[in-house]
């Protein structure tokens, strides 16, 4: 079961209108550790970060839709992992 904390910074140009990117950095426990067929991660906490780039898809902005790249490594707290990498499309609905 993940669990992460990860404070994210959003920029949202005045040019840009309806845009934004974010990076976020933070800590995550992954447990059991991650583990695939040929991969494995040493230790159960790892940091994590991430780069997006969004776009609001109505005027009121409860519809996102968002590019990112995350990694995931433990930074070589013990026996340094290989890290994974994720590339995600993902879309968000606001509710507020």
């Amino acid at each position: 079961m993940p669990f992460g904390l990860t404070p994210v910074l959003r920029h949202e140009p005045s040019r840009w209108s309806h845009w934004y990117m974010e990076l976020g950095i933070g800590a995550n426990v992954i447990t059991p550790a991650w583990l695939t067929d040929t991969r494995r991660f040493s230790t159960e906490f790892n940091s994590g970060d991430h780069l997006g780039l969004g776009r609001k898809l109505d005027e009121g902005g409860k519809d996102e839709t968002e590019f990112r790249v995350e990694h995931y490594s433990n930074g070589g707290i013990q026996h340094p992992n290989p890290g994974e990498n994720w590339i995600q499309l993902r879309y968000m609905h606001w509710f507020r």
